[in-house]
């Protein structure tokens, strides 16, 4: 045990300093280097990492109280109740070496009583005052004890201090309490209360199973200690020599880390692999029965867990057979650990390996998932991916599936009990949490008003508990953002001076100054903040680092003689004060935060249903503003998705296949159907998350995986089961249809509906001015454009001539298609203004009189199906407007879906010919032909710049030539230069001038520049271009979206960003 205990507990006590929780531990054991586990791998273990991957909560706890010394175990649980961690450990050690009073074979039973029946009635009644306060912790045992006793072990471990209600001594050598007859009471000064330790078991005495079930009722964690003679054999197959009876004692663990719900009955089971049947005594299950049934009505804690230690039994098939009979005696599932002392060489490292995973695969969904799955894992766990696969396979379909009460159990052929998923994926089902999350504050209200006191209560701390829950999966869904906001390797793969300039490279692309958005600058703070750890002066105030140095130059005067002993360090050597000094400097303590505050003072404090309601609204809020900060964090993960999480996801998937299908499907048997279901429900278990997260980003590959290493296994084994091959094929659906859950996860929205103000005009006599009615509109939450239109025209009835109207909001066209959603749309605050379609305006004034005073006739088109209701809103008289031919052939010019809500055409837009009145192809090629006339214009005018840089070029080529002309005639004697004319004459203005050189441009050609530009000083407001993204301040850049970067041009003018899209060609990004 020295070996693995050495390892890990450095490790161990620097994640308590950094008051982390014990369930995270296994992350730190992935990335532990191979250098620690040197000596732990000279002892033989077949691969060091395997040994830790299994570490429960209590054994991590467990196994550093053992390594600790006696003088130190109390301030290492002080440490552990600082940080909040799970409650604290009580467990015998050695047997007691005094030996009990004599007693011959057969008088064991009055050897019990005399030593274990008393029971004070003051310890009962200083007890009975407790159990609405705080839990307390209950030990039942036999005699057998450490050397010090139980009382003083208890004291040692936990640094109580000890109150103890005795009888006689019963032998003097023995210095423990325990031995005397009555009940230990230790005060605790941790959250735990009151631990109370019970000596002996007498079932007959009614004083003694009252005050056993008043302790059982009011504990969180109770310890039973068994033996091997607590189990009898059955009659028909007894051995010939029957072990002799002996009280309850035990030295060996098995741990039972959920709810037990005993029955009353004897029960027996066999082992697959052969082992006698085996049943509880009376004693034990009437003492079970009693621990399970115990509640009280409105206190005590709302979970207890059983830790059962047996003690001498070394046989597997006894560990097995007892397992088995747990199981079907109260729908216990136990999981048998190996004892601390024989970790190092245990045969079996699967189970340590399984439990490993189970605390990881929670991490692998939102760090490995689609953004849109995280953002459900984080908030409503890990079952709302889960449950839908295990209900596919179970038979179950729809969102019935995400409530734990719609899954069969497993008596009934199902996967998981209710209890399983509960412990699994938390108190409150996915379907509980996505109602609270889509509901209104009036339906709050209502349910409030409905629950009552013990009901309350109970919501409010169930929802407390996944308020803990969530907030820490949101935090690593945050840090996953961080990693993909900077655009840097994950967590241990990049340094922090990689992090520091990609938070430098972000900024400058992302601050308001350069053209950025102001709010992903903001959320880049928070980023950097998650990810750059502060240096240790910027934590330390001034005091506490002059007292640092100060402290640093007396270690440096001291002796150099505690180096040396260092260097000799051994398991009996080590300074344990020494090692806390370094590990837990004195540091006040971390202030809790504020919801924890109000947690505890709500469980602490009596029944106030005004506070509850309170907390109740609250936890409302908390669970919409958790929903909306995971949506802006899987943004930014969305926008910069890779490839390399499929990759991730799906290796983690065959490790895990690979695994499992060594160590289980080759123990499968030919023709063992029973053991094949069992296989697959376990396969389902273990690996759900991980299937899940891969499954989600590659199905196909996924699919491939499961098939071939376990379903092909499966089936070649039991080749004829319906049963085994329903639920293989149904696990391949399901995960075919896992990527089509995140575009289902994806449309929960947390509105409480959306309100509307439509103003409709009403009709006046010519004289007068129309008016206009406001009518209140709600719609609910994923409602979509069309549905606006169509509440609308039934909000206006026979005002917009059955057409829809046309929607403007702050004077602007709202136009699309009809399956746009409008949390889509920019809409502002002030109310929607609704104007009858031009077509039926137009087609009114072209109807003749004769026929507006004829009678209507009856459209020979479909009339539209019934509208929704809207609540609140008048009904208008439903009239048909008369309708000519024309407009009855442009009704039935729409598509067939307009009416339902369908989406229309890819590039039709019916508002678009109400408008204009034009065919949509002949729009398009005039589109078309402005736009080549425009890409025709914009070439010709960079010809003619290029042809008047080639020209402007040639023209001072020729103004260079005639100035070294002249200076060349100019040095030339006088006599050798050319004979000047002798008058000088400026020859008439002619009609046409003749150049001299037909190639040269000559000045006086060009027209004048009349024109004068005024310089800008700040950009155009009214300029739009689609492939203009920032632009800079100063006035000298402009980003360009299609080739991602800064394109250079004047102050202020972007006629040069035109030109380079037109030299570059983004018509296709223009399009």
């Amino acid at each position: 045990m020295r070996g693995l205990i050495w390892v890990l507990r450095p490790y161990f006590i620097d994640w308590l300093q950094r008051r982390q929780r014990l369930r995270l531990f296994t992350q730190l054991l992935v990335s532990m280097p191979d250098s620690a586990f040197k000596r732990f791998t000279s002892q033989g273990a077949e691969a060091p990492l395997q040994a830790l991957m299994d570490l429960t909560e209590r054994d991590l706890l467990v196994a550093t109280l053992v390594s600790t010394p006696v003088e130190e175990r109390s301030r290492l649980y002080a440490c552990v109740a600082e940080n909040d961690l799970p409650l604290p450990l009580a467990f015998s050690g050695l047997r007691c070496p005094c030996p009990p009073e004599e007693q011959a074979e057969g008088d064991f039973i009055t050897s019990q009583v005399d030593r274990g029946v008393t029971v004070h009635w003051e310890a009962f009644e200083a007890l009975l005052a407790l159990p609405c306060e705080r839990p307390a912790l209950l030990s039942l045992g036999a005699q057998g004890c450490s050397q010090g006793g139980k009382s003083t072990l208890l004291r040692e471990l936990l640094g109580l201090d000890t109150s103890t209600v005795e009888a006689e001594p019963s032998r003097p050598p023995c210095r423990s309490p325990a031995h005397n007859p009555g009940v230990d009471l230790l005060q605790s000064h941790a959250p735990l209360g009151w631990t109370v330790d019970v000596h002996g078991c007498c079932l007959g005495d009614p004083t003694w199973m009252a005050l056993v079930s008043t302790w059982a009722a009011s504990s969180a964690l109770i310890l039973l200690h068994v033996s091997l003679e607590d189990f009898a054999v059955p009659d028909e197959e007894a051995p010939k020599q029957m072990p002799s009876k002996k009280p309850m004692d035990s030295h060996a663990r098995l741990s039972a880390s959920r709810r037990v719900n005993a029955s009353g009955g004897s029960v027996t089971s066999t082992s697959s692999t052969g082992p006698a049947k085996i049943a509880a005594k009376a004693e034990l299950m009437a003492l079970l029965k009693i621990l399970t049934d115990a509640k009280f009505t409105e206190a005590g804690p709302q979970r207890r867990r059983i830790l059962v230690l047996l003690r001498d039994v070394t046989s597997s098939n006894s560990i097995s057979s007892i397992q088995a009979y747990l199981e079907a005696m109260g729908g216990l599932s136990v999981v048998p650990l190996e004892s601390l002392q024989s970790l190092v060489g245990a045969p079996r490292q699967r189970t340590l390996r399984r439990l490993r995973e189970k605390l990881q695969q929670e991490m692998y969904l939102l760090g490995e998932a689609p953004h849109d799955v995280a953002r459900a894992v984080t908030l409503f766990g890990a079952g709302v991916v889960v449950l839908p696969l295990l209900g596919r396979v179970s038979g179950i379909d729809g969102k019935e599936s995400l409530e734990y009460s719609s899954h069969p159990q497993r008596a009934s052929g199902g996967l998981m009990d209710r209890l399983d998923l509960e412990l699994k994926f938390g108190s409150l089902d996915p379907h509980r949490l996505i109602s609270e999350l889509t509901g209104t504050k009036e339906a709050l209200e209502k349910r409030l008003q409905s629950l009552g006191n013990d009901e309350l209560q109970e919501e409010v701390l169930a929802l407390q508990d996944w308020r803990e829950k969530a907030m820490g999966r949101l935090k690593t869904l945050e840090k996953r953002a961080a990693w993909a906001f900077l655009g840097v390797a994950g967590e241990g793969v990049a340094s922090q001076a990689e992090i520091k300039k990609a938070f430098k490279r972000r900024a400058l692309e992302l601050h308001p100054d350069k053209g950025g958005d102001a709010d992903r600058f903001r959320l880049l703070q928070e980023m950097r903040d998650l990810l750059v750890e502060p240096k240790s002066h910027d934590l330390e105030g001034p005091k506490d680092a002059k007292k640092a140095e100060e402290k640093g130059e007396k270690k440096e005067t001291e002796g150099e003689d505690d180096a040396e002993e260092e260097e000799d360090f051994s398991d009996d050597s080590w300074d344990a004060d020494e090692e806390f000094r370094k590990m837990f400097p004195k540091r006040k303590k971390k202030p809790k935060r504020q919801d924890d505050q109000e947690a505890e003072e709500l469980k602490n404090q009596d029944f106030h249903r005004g506070k509850f309601e309170a907390a109740r609204r609250k936890l409302h809020r908390q669970l919409r503003d958790a929903w909306s900060r995971a949506s802006r964090l899987t943004e930014e993960i969305h926008r910069s998705h890779t490839s390399a999480a499929s990759a991730d996801a799906l290796r983690q998937l065959r490790k895990f296949v690979d695994r499992f299908a060594v160590t289980e499907l080759q123990r499968l048997k030919e023709n063992d159907p029973k053991k094949a279901l069992r296989l697959l429900r376990r396969f389902l278990e273990q690996g759900s998350e991980v299937l899940c997260a891969a499954g989600a980003l590659d199905p196909t590959a996924t699919v491939s995986v499961v098939a071939m290493q376990v379903n092909c296994p499966l089936l070649q084994a039991v080749p004829e089961n319906e049963e085994l091959q329903r639920r293989c094929a149904a696990l391949l659906e399901a995960i075919k249809e896992l990527p089509v859950m995140g575009e289902q996860v994806s449309s929960i929205h947390t509105d409480e509906g959306l309100f509307f103000e439509l103003l409709i005009p009403v009709p006046a006599s010519p004289d007068a001015l129309p008016g206009v009615r406001r009518v209140p509109l709600q719609l609910p939450a994923d409602a979509t454009l069309g549905a606006l239109r169509k509440a609308a025209l039934r909000c206006g009835g026979e005002q917009f001539g059955g057409a829809c109207p046309r929607i403007f909001s702050n004077g602007r066209f709202l136009a699309g298609s009809d399956r746009i959603p409008l949390t889509n749309l920019e809409l502002g605050d002030g109310p929607l203004q609704c104007l009858p379609s031009n077509l039926t305006l137009r087609n009114k004034r072209s109807v003749p009189k004769s026929d507006e005073r004829a009678p209507p006739r009856a459209p020979t088109t479909p009339v539209p199906p019934e509208i929704v209701e809207l609540p609140e809103a008048p009904e208008a008289p439903r009239k048909e407007a008369p309708k000519t031919a024309e407009v009855k052939e442009m009704v039935e010019a729409f598509p067939a879906g307009f009416w339902n809500g369908e989406e229309n055409k890819e590039n039709d837009d019916q508002w678009f010919n109400d408008f204009f009145a034009e065919p949509e192809e002949k729009q398009r090629e005039e589109r078309k032909a402005a736009q080549e006339q425009g890409r025709n214009a914009m070439q010709a005018r960079l010809k003619a710049q290029k042809q008047a840089l080639e020209a402007k070029k040639k023209l001072e080529q020729e103004r260079k030539k005639a100035a070294e002309k002249k200076d060349v005639a100019s040095k030339q004697p006088q006599e050798k230069r050319p004979a000047a004319p002798e008058t000088f004459q400026p020859p008439s203005r002619p009609t046409s001038v003749t150049p001299t050189k037909p190639d040269a441009l000559v000045l006086a050609k060009d027209e004048p520049c009349t024109k004068l530009q005024k310089s800008r000083d700040a950009w155009d407001a009214a300029w739009n271009h689609p492939c203009a993204g920032a632009k800079r301040s100063d006035g000298t850049a402009i980003f360009c979206g299609p080739c991602d970067c800064w394109i250079t041009v004047s102050r202020f003018d972007h006629h040069d960003f035109e030109i380079h899209c037109e030299k570059v060609g983004h018509f296709g990004w223009i399009d």
